[in-house]
């Protein structure tokens, strides 16, 4: 990651902080983008998992999942693409393979 690339994810995560908290079903998730890379459009976005997020069939549900990806990716695709004047809307789909569990970090 160069020294552009490291301004990005600075300049993302300055964006997470000050935006409307990212809520599902009332939950306060704010993802922490920890790699980007301009040239290959491409950027990691960490959440860690806690109680407060378990379901009651004892894992997260797939919503939550499909919520945080969606929001985190539009606010990374919109924070790259801002000098352009462009945004782009994606359609995701979210399928569980295995329970993720608190204490479980989630890369989007």
């Amino acid at each position: 990651m160069d020294r552009s690339d490291r301004a990005l994810v600075g300049r993302i995560n300055d964006t997470f902080a000050y935006a409307t908290q990212f809520l599902h079903y009332g939950m306060e998730i704010r993802p922490l983008v920890t790699w980007a890379d301009s040239r290959a459009g491409q950027f990691v976005a960490e959440w860690q998992v806690t109680q407060d997020h378990i379901g009651a069939a004892g894992c997260i549900d797939e919503g939550l999942l499909g919520t945080v990806t969606d929001n985190a990716t539009a606010m990374l695709i919109g924070s790259a693409l801002s000098e352009r004047g462009k945004s782009v809307s994606t359609s995701i789909s979210v399928q569980a393979v295995a329970p993720v569990l608190p204490g479980a970090v989630v890369e989007i």
